[in-house]
């Protein structure tokens, strides 16, 4: 056979391995090509797809530079478990603090039942389920199973006790600590679970049974949000009759940021709710709950210490959201009103303890976004 040098001559041959050269490069621009030929060729064949020479984000870079000197991975896994009991204990304050409470006051609130015999069955059951299930989460969280139905039982039960139905604050700051209890008790249910010696059929019930409590859990969570949410709409659409161009300059001021934080507290319940960048909003609104409690409920801002005893400075409380008995001659004492305070803010610290909980063990399978990652991956080149 004769070569193509033969026919065409060296120019040919030579022009044709350039060109198969050149075409082989423009074909896997980084697999067998110089990286400067590699960047332009992807550059140019923009297929939707990041350059791994682009810049790393603002957190992404932090990450890197904390693991240049220790290994985040290490540190998750060292610390990890114990951020975990961090939000177990601020997910069960609030049952504790109750429970102290009832223990300080028994008489005043068997007083608030209307039979004694039946305000101290009430009392003394509340005690010893909120200390009990409560120091079971944090010492026996294996039995989760049987904590967190307590807990759930009592958190829905305690309104209707001391007659705080009407008090839209409390029972929906209730549900949202239901909420986290659900996702709690659907996660310690997965660990426990090993799935041996059941039937197929078995374990698809008790998937289906986690999937559902992690659900129904995801939907409760934003239930205090959703209260806010109807207070700002409120405001929003009260009357604005005036008196003057300043009363309504600061009214419609007033209108317009209420009008923002409906948009973003109603944005962040339904992201919540369909599991969509869930994990990042829940610990968003986690950080701002707790600056939002300290500002509206500031316990130790109303007490002072002087002459050998603890006294409240009434002067600078003002009344929470609570119903009261329809009495001319209601008399309330500082301390109560401080109590009221102090329930509050342990309510809100145990709010953010059940965001940080879908922060900490995601949405669940029932998700738009199941896999989502709240930090940037990084790995440490000698690892």
């Amino acid at each position: 056979y004769l070569q193509p040098t033969s026919l065409f001559g060296d120019d040919y041959s030579e022009q044709n391995i350039n060109f198969a050269r050149m075409a082989s490069q423009i074909e896997l621009p980084s697999g067998g090509a110089s990286e400067n030929t590699a960047e332009v060729y992807d550059h140019l064949l923009d297929n939707g797809k990041k350059s791994s020479k682009n810049e790393p984000g603002l957190l992404q870079r932090i990450m890197l530079r904390v693991d240049e000197q220790v290994s985040v991975k290490l540190l998750l896994k060292v610390w990890g478990p114990r951020l975990e009991f961090f939000i177990r204990c601020m997910l069960v304050t609030i049952f504790l603090e109750d429970s102290v409470g009832m223990a300080s006051h028994f008489s005043e609130q068997v007083g608030q039942f209307g039979s004694s015999s039946f305000g101290v069955v009430a009392v003394t059951l509340g005690l010893l389920v909120q200390s009990i299930a409560s120091l079971g989460l944090l010492a026996k969280p294996s039995l989760g199973h049987v904590w967190c139905p307590l807990l759930i039982g009592w958190e829905v039960l305690q309104p209707a006790l001391y007659g705080q139905l009407t008090n839209f604050e409390l029972v929906c700051g209730s549900l949202s600590i239901v909420g986290g209890l659900c996702l709690l008790m659907a996660h310690l249910q997965k660990e426990s679970d090993s799935g041996e010696g059941k039937s197929s059929a078995q374990r698809e019930m008790d998937t289906f049974r986690v999937e559902s409590t992690e659900l129904a859990g995801r939907l409760l969570l934003p239930s205090t949000y959703l209260y806010q949410a109807w207070l700002f709409l409120s405001m929003v659409m009260v009357s604005r009759d005036t008196s003057g161009v300043m009363d309504y300059l600061s009214k419609f001021s007033g209108s317009v940021v209420s009008a923002a934080l409906l948009v973003i507290l109603t944005i962040g319940c339904l992201l919540i709710a369909v599991g969509l960048r869930s994990r990042t909003v829940a610990l968003g609104l986690a950080i701002l709950n707790i600056a939002f409690v300290c500002y509206e409920h500031p316990i130790w801002s109303f007490i002072s210490y002087g002459g050998g005893e603890w006294k409240v400075n009434d002067a600078k409380m003002w009344m929470p959201t609570v119903s009261l008995a329809d009495s001319a001659d209601l008399q309330i004492d500082p301390w109560q009103v401080y109590d009221i305070h102090k329930y509050y803010f342990f309510l809100g610290l145990s709010t953010s303890g059940a965001l940080l909980l879908l922060t900490h063990y995601g949405p669940g399978k029932m998700a738009l976004q199941q896999n989502e990652l709240v930090l940037p991956t990084v790995s440490r080149a000698q690892d």
